[in-house]
């Protein structure tokens, strides 16, 4: 009985997930993935770099292109840092690094969109990863704005539901933790609704 609540749970959470990317539901997406147990704490911070490195601006590259060579560095120890390859202490540093890059680039040029960049690789480099992903995803996409306005704002949000969707696939195909606990919470409740009713 309980495999078949189980089964069941991950089903209906797996219907959501692939509406809310079928639906482009960005917001809705990061809240759902950053549900205990849903992605873990390496695949959160691999996300967030990813963010940052495959962000589409209307040029043609990516706000990983705005950043010099002490954010790209940052936002590459962080994912050897995902790796367990440095420690906390090499990933302070780098981001505290591209901390001081940043405020330079608001104090003395009020360049926005390659502040907004420079803190997107910052937050990367948070060493809790639920503040990685939210910071590297937000940071980016504001970027993304500052530089081509609202059109750029649309495409890099189509680009996050991708990135989302794709480079772990649905995470209630693979998980098998039991979260029936996350049936319970309010939105969940009113997405199943939502959803049910083909709105």
């Amino acid at each position: 009985m309980k495999k078949d609540t189980t089964m069941e749970t991950k089903g209906i959470l797996k219907n959501i997930w692939d509406e809310l990317v079928k639906r482009n539901e960005l917001d809705l997406l990061m809240w759902l993935a950053t549900r205990n147990g849903v992605l873990s704490d390496y695949e959160m911070r691999m996300l967030a770099c990813k963010f940052v490195k495959e962000t589409p601006l209307l040029d043609g590259g990516t706000t990983f292109d705005l950043l010099d060579g002490t954010c790209k560095k940052t936002v590459e120890l962080s994912e050897s840092y995902a790796e367990n390859l440095i420690t906390n202490k090499a990933l302070a540093i780098a981001r505290n690094d591209t901390g001081k890059v940043a405020t330079r680039l608001i104090i003395d040029n009020r360049q926005y969109y390659l502040f907004e960049a420079s803190f997107a690789a910052y937050s990367a480099a948070e060493e809790d990863a639920y503040r990685a992903i939210y910071g590297a995803q937000t940071y980016s996409l504001r970027a993304a704005c500052r530089a081509f306005s609202n059109r750029g704002m649309e495409i890099a949000k189509e680009a996050h539901v991708k990135i989302l969707a794709h480079r772990y696939g649905n995470p209630f195909e693979h998980k098998t933790i039991d979260f029936s606990q996350l049936l319970q919470d309010s939105m969940i409740i009113s997405l199943k609704q939502l959803i049910g009713k083909g709105k």
